[in-house]
This record gives C-alpha cells, sequence and structure tokens, in this order.
C-alpha cells in the first residue's frame, strides 16, 4: 500500500505518493495540493491517498494508466475517498478480541477487492460485490464465521453512511446460506467418555465437566463465569440465569458434585478465575483447550490439516457435547418424564428438547423389539 509525504515550501505543499516497485523505492506527485481548491484537508488528503495506490497499481503492472485515471477523475467526481482509504482510515472499538477480529475481516474484504480496493470508490461497491465476497467465504469458513465477517464489514459502511459518504450500505439484505457442515450435530458423551472426562482430565478441567454434567448440562459460558454468590453450598443450591436466553434455573446440589465443589479454592469472586479471564478475552479459548483435552485422552482423533485462515475442521464432540449427553440419558430413562429433563435442563420447548436427544443403538433395539410383540 502506497504512502503520502508533504513535499515543497510551507503554503504551497504538495503530497507526494511513495512506494516500491520493481525493487525500487518510488516517488510521484499526486497532483494533489495540501490546500485543494474544492477540499477540505481531509478530503484532499483522501484523494491523494487514492490517486497514490493508483499511481502504486499502474507502476506494478496491476491497472493501465487509462484505467487509472478513469478511476482517479470517478473519485473527484464523487467526493469518494476509495474502499481502500476508508478501511484504512477506520478504527475499531470494543474489545481486544473484537477489534483483531474487525482487522482480519478488512483485510480479507481488502484482500478480495484486490487492486481494485485503491481505485474503487467507496460509493460504488455494489450489493452483488458483497454478495460474491460473502459466498467465497461460505466456501472457506462456516456461516457463524462469516455473519461475524459482514458484522465487522458492514459496521465500515455504515460509518461511511452516517458520515454522508455513501448513500447506502452495500452489505443490507446480503444472503449467508447454512452449509451442511453447520448443520453438524454434535455427538453424546459415551458413559466411558464421562468417566475419563471426570475422573481423569486435570484440574479444574474435570471439575468444570463436572459442574456442568451434574447440573443437566450447563453450558460452558455459564459454567466457566459462575461466581460463588451464585453457589449455597449450606443449602446445597445454585441459582443461574442462563447466557443464553437469561432463564432463571435453581439448580439442587447433588452430593457427587458437592464434594466436587468443596475441593476447589476459594481465591476470589469466581469457582474458576483463570478460566473466567480467559473466556473473557477470547470465549472461544476455553472451549478449544477443552477439545485439545479430548484428544489428548483419545476421545476424539485429530483434525484434517486445513490451509491457514480456512474452516476447520468441526469436532463432533466437544464441551457442548455434555448438555446432548444429559438429555439424551435423561430422556432414554423411564424415571424421568419428557417435562422434568426440560426442566432438569433448563430447555424451554420439547422441540428444542429433541433436537439434542440422541438414541442409543440399545434405546432403538429395545423400540424395535416392541413391534415384534
Amino acid at each position: 500500500m502506497a504512502t503520502i509525504r508533504k513535499v515543497g515550501k510551507k503554503g504551497n505543499e504538495k503530497w507526494y505518493a511513495r512506494f516500491r516497485a520493481g525493487g525500487k523505492e518510488l516517488q510521484r506527485s499526486t497532483g494533489v495540493a495540501i490546500n485543494q481548491p474544492g477540499m477540505t484537508p481531509a478530503t484532499a488528503k483522501r484523494h491523494a491517498l487514492s490517486v497514490a495506490n493508483s499511481l502504486e497499481a499502474v507502476a506494478k503492472g496491476e491497472i493501465s494508466k487509462f484505467a487509472a485515471i478513469a478511476a482517479i477523475e470517478a473519485i473527484t467526481s464523487t467526493g469518494s475517498p476509495s474502499v481502500l482509504d476508508y478501511f484504512s482510515s477506520f478504527v475499531p472499538s470494543g474489545k481486544a478480541q473484537n477489534i483483531s477480529n474487525a482487522k482480519r475481516a478488512h483485510s480479507l474484504f481488502l484482500s478480495f477487492m484486490g487492486s481494485r480496493a485503491g481505485i474503487t470508490p467507496l460509493s460504488r461497491v455494489t450489493r452483488k460485490e458483497a454478495q460474491d465476497f460473502i459466498d467465497q467465504e461460505l466456501i472457506r469458513v462456516s456461516s457463524g464465521t462469516v455473519s461475524t465477517l459482514k458484522a465487522h464489514i458492514s459496521a465500515v459502511f455504515n460509518e461511511a453512511w452516517r458520515d454522508g459518504v455513501i448513500s447506502r450500505n452495500p452489505f443490507t439484505g446480503v444472503k449467508i446460506e447454512k452449509s451442511a457442515q453447520d448443520m453438524l450435530k454434535r455427538e453424546p458423551f459415551t458413559l466411558e467418555d464421562m468417566n475419563v472426562i471426570l475422573t481423569k482430565f486435570p484440574e479444574p478441567w474435570g471439575t468444570l465437566a463436572a459442574l456442568s454434567y451434574y447440573t443437566g448440562g450447563q453450558r460452558i459460558g455459564d459454567c466457566v463465569c459462575m461466581s460463588w454468590n451464585q453457589v449455597d453450598l449450606n443449602e446445597g443450591l445454585i441459582t443461574l440465569a442462563t447466557g443464553k436466553t437469561g432463564k432463571l434455573l435453581h439448580i439442587p446440589i447433588i452430593a457427587v458434585l458437592l464434594e466436587r465443589l468443596k475441593l476447589l479454592p476459594r481465591d476470589g469472586d469466581y469457582l474458576f478465575p483463570a478460566l473466567r479471564q480467559k473466556y473473557t478475552r477470547s470465549s472461544g479459548s476455553v472451549s478449544v483447550e477443552f477439545t485439545a483435552l479430548l484428544r489428548a485422552f483419545s476421545i476424539v482423533g485429530l483434525p484434517d490439516k486445513v490451509a491457514k485462515g480456512d474452516r476447520k475442521q468441526i469436532s463432533k464432540k466437544s464441551f457442548h457435547s455434555i448438555r446432548h449427553t444429559v438429555v439424551s440419558l435423561l430422556r432414554s430413562s423411564n424415571k424421568v418424564s419428557p417435562d422434568l429433563a426440560r426442566a432438569i435442563v433448563g430447555h424451554d420447548s420439547e422441540e428444542v428438547e429433541r433436537a439434542y436427544f440422541t438414541a442409543s443403538m440399545d434405546d432403538k433395539r429395545k423400540g424395535l423389539d416392541l413391534l415384534s410383540n
């Protein structure tokens, strides 16, 4: 990407482009003055950057001189900065993970635009281009990841719309279709798997899994972020407002879980302070570490290698499989009604509960045996 610098006497300075092409450092005049007539200093600088990027593209043979001239004229007539210039000036906000994700999304979109990013006015990006980018990414990564990419890129165009730079956001209404891999259903753990997880996983992972399993398969975020204020060891009760739905649960602490919780060190407000800190910085990191333990103990196999940035192979078993395990065990039991199973797990409907249920081969065999009778 080209840069610009001021050259000339004070009061009569112009913006010059600096870039590397053919193994040499080059400097070329953009023809844009610091105080360009008809432009604010900020607009003049953005225009100079666009011209600089066009000059670089010409020098590298990426576009013809005629195409560069046409693009520069278009930018001048619309007053719109180029895609590259506006994205380069956009500063993401929020937590470190959000900023990192935003920069990654911006980089992917600029790579998709290629040399056109430096010469295409932001206002000229079409909805078709936006859809083509989304469709390209859906081949590489999951629809959930693409939704995140779209949100970060759309935020840039929304700011440009608020600033009056563009009249519409090309990503508005762009569709994200789910793939078959997105629909992959997690598999429940076998009882042998759960025995290994609860008895052989190093701490605090074993107790974290026990907290989920013995409270009805509660989600990883709710377990990792649980505070001691939510746990009444004397009354034997856990109070939990689920992070996903906000549903308030009152969960009895059974004896086997009570013994494990009593062994946890009380060195802060939270049951798992170190894991909570990791989860707060990056929610996916804790799940990734848990899956790594599943591989270390041969509960799941090693994933196939993929190119950097491409779709990762989704493991059929993860921390969320504990929830599938609990649902499947409860629904397979003649002693637990469907309504009670939903109350234990915290599901609101039979439809949601059914999506988590995986019948065992033994249950299927018993069901088929009924047909013979």
